[in-house]
């Protein structure tokens, strides 16, 4: 029958109590009892640890001894020496101008918290969005956002470029308005007067006691109301003042 693991760790269990009381019977009857400590004596010095310290004072020898170094440099697999590449920076001549400022401001976000100004690129003709302290996006990152009020924005270039100020323009009409009306020569004779009973062109002014159909009509539909509504009140007071002349 094979034995389950509990019968397993009772066997392992009782072998090792049964080593260590035989191991305790061998120290009882003297083994290992030849065994001492040596006392602890301190060991003599030698003279020559004895002799103070000298300082001898150290000169690196001259550069021309390590001229094979840089001849034969360590570091290159084939130790042969490496022409030094120029990678002196390019001259700020050189640098390409800065972006110039071309946007219009479209709209100030004002909070507590945060400050927006929404403005358009306008030569990409692409709407834009930069908070207070943070720079312009895409080309114009040379600029940052400085100050937003409520009707300008100031913004920074730096040192080369100084700062722009830019204000919201109120007095531009929005996309799609129509065009204002071409004005007409002072010197053209003016239209001739509408005849009675003729309708009046849309934006010709009226001359003094002539109006439009349309206008005559709007008039006579407001006059119609008002009468009703006045026969109405008065036949609503014929009617209390009959309930109230009548016997309780």
């Amino acid at each position: 029958m094979k034995r389950d693991l509990g019968a397993w760790i009772t066997l392992v269990l009782g072998g090792a109590c049964g080593l260590l009381a035989a191991l305790a019977a061998l120290q009882a009857i003297g083994l290992g009892g030849g065994v001492a400590v040596l006392p602890a004596t301190p060991l003599a010095l030698e003279d020559d640890l004895k002799q103070p310290l000298t300082q001898a004072e150290f000169n690196l020898p001259p550069f021309t001894q390590y001229v094979e170094i840089a001849q034969r440099p360590i570091f290159n697999s084939d130790r042969k020496p490496r022409p030094i590449e120029a990678t002196a920076a390019a001259p700020a001549g050189d640098a390409p101008p800065p972006v110039a400022l071309n946007i219009t401001l479209l709209g100030v976000l004002l909070e507590a918290d945060k400050k927006i100004a929404i403005f358009r690129d306008n030569t990409k003709s692409t709407t834009l969005r930069a908070k207070v302290g943070m720079p312009l996006p895409g080309e114009l990152s040379g600029w940052t956002l400085q100050e937003l009020e409520a009707r300008k924005a100031v913004f920074d270039g730096g040192p080369q470029q100084g700062t722009a100020e830019v204000k919201l323009d109120v007095t531009k009409a929005p996309t799609g308005a129509p065009p204002p009306a071409p004005m007409q020569s002072t010197n053209a004779a003016p239209p001739p007067p509408p005849q009675p009973g003729q309708a009046i062109p849309p934006g010709q002014p009226g001359q003094p006691g002539q109006v439009s159909p349309e206008e005559a009509a709007r008039q006579a539909e407001v006059q119609r109301i008002i009468e009703q509504r006045r026969a109405q009140m008065r036949a609503e007071a014929e009617k209390m003042s009959q309930q109230q002349g009548q016997p309780q």
